[in-house]
């Protein structure tokens, strides 16, 4: 017999929600961020450092916006990783 709870109904439908979240996340933001990154290197390597103090200043700013965009991605992939468990372990319980 399986009498499964409704909270525990719950319980799966929260989690597949969160990990549909935290993989459209992953893609919809780290996709762009790869693309970026790596014209960025293109860019640089086709200066050969025969660019400006200027343009060298742009280039490592633009580095550290993409720094922080993945950390940020990252928290909040954690966040939507972690977040609820304490609720969904406890709609188990009932």
């Amino acid at each position: 017999m399986h009498n499964k709870k409704p909270s525990n109904d719950k319980s799966a439908t929260t989690v597949r929600t969160r990990k549909i979240i935290k993989s459209s996340i992953a893609h919809e933001l780290n996709t762009p961020l790869t693309y970026i990154k790596g014209n960025l290197e293109l860019l640089k390597i086709e200066l050969n450092g025969c660019s400006s103090r200027k343009t060298e200043e742009y280039i490592k700013a633009i580095q550290e916006g993409l720094e922080r965009i993945a950390e940020t991605v990252d928290v909040i992939k954690h966040v939507y990783s972690t977040a609820g468990d304490e609720n969904i372990q406890n709609d188990s319980i009932e």
